[in-house]
């Protein structure tokens, strides 16, 4: 072999020993650069659940349904109340039997009492009134005189507003929507880590497809200082295809490159969105690396999960709740008035208060009442109509329990499908990833050897396919993590998946 040729070759194997190999798949460079945000997956959903300004919004909502539920029970709360009051009156007598020719009467009054609605409707009230009377009258035989009156009276609902159930109806919908607005929240929750969880995942995947555009781009001008040796010592033209070829894939890979760093910017920004940190300048560097290990799942697991778990589905029976109370209540609604109503107290007048209070002790001026009263409204379209509308309302939202159900049956089925399909794309492509590699080796091996059918073109094809290959195993890794999250959301188990502890309002 002639030494020109000999030393040819020698050249390019030592070039060619330049090449970078494929790295292994990791979620971060082994140098990052000091200004990036190296953060944990943990570390950014802690970050998320204390900052993200949806989910502060949403913690608002549980304490606004508390403030509604004080308001309800305010009702039963006892009421006091207080009055004074001086009225005078003259006017000419209009006989002789009006005691003066121009009748003065002058009234100071002054009464309090205390007013209380129990939970069964009845309306107990409590009053103590006082009055002092003045005239010029001459045929009064008191005068001044001071009465005073101590009255019990209640008022009990026979039909309509009878019972625990319909007077308290309203502090159980409170109650109930206070416990939705906290299974929203939890909801809000999950989709919150959710979304940490897949941009994570996600900026580990473009770090790496950044890797890989970068490799090729290494591996296109490597290439063209081969080809360049070869015009050199004379086995290529100075003119030939082969420097064209490496030159043109250096561009195309260099705008690769930019469109991948733009790529990883984005999502980058969008990972510091969710934990609310946008304002810092450093991009989110991942330290952790996806899992490509086996999960075992089943469908009965899950569902059954599913339905002990599910803020959406658990807020949606909660709703279906308020809508029975709804009916009730509506129903009572349409029962005609009978009330029961009565009265009992005792009555003081002297001449003087202290007297007029001791005769009032005595208990012998008795003032008692006992009756019914009842009220028909005629037709009574509105609350029948009320009524119908309510049942209405529920035969809705049992529909839409049922149809949710339905909706989270196949949610399960499919998660649970994807997670094993994903697991067998990570099989397949690790054993395409490791084929393509051999590929390219023999490939530069030829090529370094000078064979005439592999051309420049030929390592540039080899060299794409072993990138896209890691490119593909790495999608399938990243739709695995995916696919396990979603599964997490579908069955309600994601907060406690990813060892989240809710405070004890939240929970």
């Amino acid at each position: 072999m002639p030494f020109a040729k000999k030393f040819s070759r020698l050249l390019i194997t030592i070039i060619m020993l330049g090449l970078t190999n494929s790295p292994k798949i990791r979620a971060q460079e082994n140098s990052p650069a000091p200004a990036d945000l190296r953060l944990t997956l943990q570390e950014c959903i802690r970050l998320a659940l204390e900052h993200n300004l949806e989910i502060l919004h949403e913690r608002i909502n549980p304490r606004k349904d508390a403030t509604k539920i004080i308001f309800e029970e305010a009702v039963f709360d006892p009421g006091f109340t207080l009055g004074v009051s001086k009225d005078v009156n003259e006017n000419r007598g209009p006989s002789s039997l009006s005691g003066a020719r121009v009748s003065r009467q002058e009234n100071i009054l002054a009464n309090m009492g205390v007013k209380q609605k129990t939970a069964s409707g009845a309306t107990l009230e409590l009053d103590f009134n006082n009055r002092e009377f003045r005239s010029n009258s001459t045929f009064l035989t008191v005068n001044p005189y001071y009465e005073s009156s101590l009255v019990l009276k209640f008022s009990q609902p026979l039909l309509q507003g009878r019972g625990e159930e319909v007077n308290q109806a309203l502090i159980t919908i409170a109650v109930n929507n206070r416990e939705v607005s906290l299974f929203k929240l939890k909801q809000k929750l999950i989709e919150t880590v959710s979304a940490v969880q897949k941009t994570y995942w996600e900026i580990v995947y473009n770090q790496n497809f950044l890797e890989v555009k970068k490799l090729l781009l290494k591996q296109a001008q490597d290439l063209l200082e081969i080809n360049k040796t070869k015009v050199f010592i004379g086995i290529l033209p100075q003119y030939g295809i082969e420097i064209l070829e490496a030159e043109s894939s250096i561009a195309s890979r260099e705008a690769d490159v930019i469109a991948a760093q733009d790529s990883l910017k984005d999502v980058s920004d969008k990972l510091k969105k969710i934990i609310n940190r946008l304002e810092d300048e450093e991009d989110v560097t991942p330290v952790d690396n996806p899992t490509t290990q086996e999960v075992l799942t089943t469908f009965d697991d899950n569902i059954h999960l599913a339905y002990k778990s599910r803020p959406d589905y658990l807020g949606l029976r909660k709703e279906l709740e308020t809508e029975k109370v709804n009916v009730n209540l509506a129903q009572n609604q349409r029962l005609h008035k009978l009330d029961l109503v009565g009265q009992w107290g005792v009555n003081g007048l002297d001449s003087s208060y202290g007297g007029n209070l001791e005769r009032l002790a005595d208990l012998n001026y008795r003032t008692w009442m006992v009756g019914l009263n009842l009220e028909i409204p005629w037709g009574n379209r509105q609350d029948e109509s009320l009524y119908m509308e309510r049942r209405l309302i529920l035969e809705q939202k049992e529909l839409e329990i049922k149809n949710l159900a339905q909706q989270i049956s196949l949610e399960i089925k499919e998660s649970v499908r994807q997670i094993k399909t994903n697991r067998r794309r990570i099989l397949a492509g690790q054993i395409a990833y490791s084929l393509e590699g051999k590929k390219l080796a023999t490939a530069e091996e030829k090529y370094r050897l000078g064979e005439i059918n592999f051309t420049t073109h030929d390592v540039l094809e080899y060299q794409t396919q072993l990138a896209q290959a890691r490119i593909n195993l790495l999608r399938a890794i990243i739709d695995y993590n995916n696919s396990l999250v979603d599964l997490g959301v579908r069955s309600g188990t994601l907060l406690e998946d990813s060892q989240i502890r809710l405070k004890g309002a939240e929970s």
